[in-house]
């Protein structure tokens, strides 16, 4: 077992992620509102509209992530050895007969939406063997490694590549959150050139 590179585990509930969705949780808050409002002035038509209108939306949403909560429920954890993939601590699999995919998936359209990134590994009779969600809708932290990095070096120790891959793992996820720092504070930057103009324009003119 001294030859584990590395182990993924979620860190967060993905599942909790899901039900706090922005778009489910916004849905959610104005059925409640309209719905109530309409019990409190015992307006039953109104009640009715309200779950006509966001009862489905709501379903729908979860529907289309029906497909995660399932894997969610099939793959908690990955050991990646350098001879071996090991899915849930009890099955194990050669890693030069594993394959892998990562798939973007978006389904519907802004808020009405689903979409989440994952990693999906397949033995050599195409059968899936794990599936692993980096990202779900723009919540993107459940792991301390990406994607793009496991996949990368399950094919390097396949072509028998030899040099650090725990390193390398580690050094993607820190490049990629530097990334996403300098990003956000890029938008931050954005938004004060144009907001603080603005406001300085109101002071004048009252």
């Amino acid at each position: 077992m001294n030859n584990l590179i590395y182990e993924i585990k979620y860190k967060k509930d993905p599942e909790k992620n899901i039900l706090l969705l922005f778009n489910i949780q916004l849905f959610l808050f104005l059925y409640l509102v309209g719905a109530g409002n309409s019990l409190f002035n015992d307006d039953t038509p109104g009640f009715i509209m309200m779950s006509i209108i966001f009862i489905p939306i709501i379903l729908v949403i979860l529907y289309w992530y029906l497909p995660v909560f399932e894997s969610l429920t099939l793959y908690r954890s990955l050991k990646l050895y350098r001879d071996k993939i090991i899915i849930n601590d009890d099955k194990e699999f050669d890693i030069k007969q594993v394959s892998t995919e990562i798939k973007h998936i978006h389904k519907g359209h802004r808020l009405i939406s689903a979409s989440w990134t994952s990693l999906t590994l397949y033995d050599d009779n195409n059968s899936k063997i794990g599936e692993f969600f980096f990202a779900i809708d723009t919540k993107n932290s459940f792991f301390n490694t990406t994607e793009k990095s496991i996949v990368k070096v399950i094919e390097d120790i396949k072509k028998e590549k030899d040099y650090d891959f725990k390193n390398k793992i580690i050094n993607d996820y820190k490049q990629v959150e530097e990334e996403k720092k300098s990003f956000n504070k890029g938008v931050v930057l954005l938004i004060l050139v144009f907001i603080i103009p603005a406001i300085i324009g109101l002071i004048f003119v009252f």
